[in-house]
């Protein structure tokens, strides 16, 4: 009698963990469906990317400071070469800002 109930209990168990696999390939089935399944390659990109974008944004934060600092150094030097006409903080023609703190970076 033991062992029966042992044998109900089992198969009841396998019943329900058996269910739930399915509803489980039944979701992903869908979700696949619905929004295609990343390659391994194309998920390792995006998540390439993300990274890439937060170190630019860490970057683009302490940028502004250094950014400064590079303003600062072009007016000392633009004082100390006696060039009169450059404007405070000028950079050279066709660099931005984030060019100049990217230079400074590297």
């Amino acid at each position: 009698m033991l062992s029966a109930e042992l044998m109900c209990d089992r198969i009841s168990s396998l019943k329900k963990a058996n269910s739930a696999a399915l509803a489980r390939r039944r979701r992903s089935k869908r979700r696949i469906q619905k929004h295609r399944v990343l390659t391994k390659g194309a998920r390792e990109d995006i998540l390439a990317q993300n990274e890439a974008d937060q170190q630019i944004a860490h970057e683009e934060r302490q940028g502004r400071l250094i950014a400064l600092l590079l303003d600062k150094e072009e007016r000392d030097q633009a004082s100390a070469s006696g060039l009169k006409g450059a404007a405070p903080g000028a950079r050279r023609p066709g660099t931005t800002r984030a060019h100049a703190t990217l230079i400074l970076l590297i």
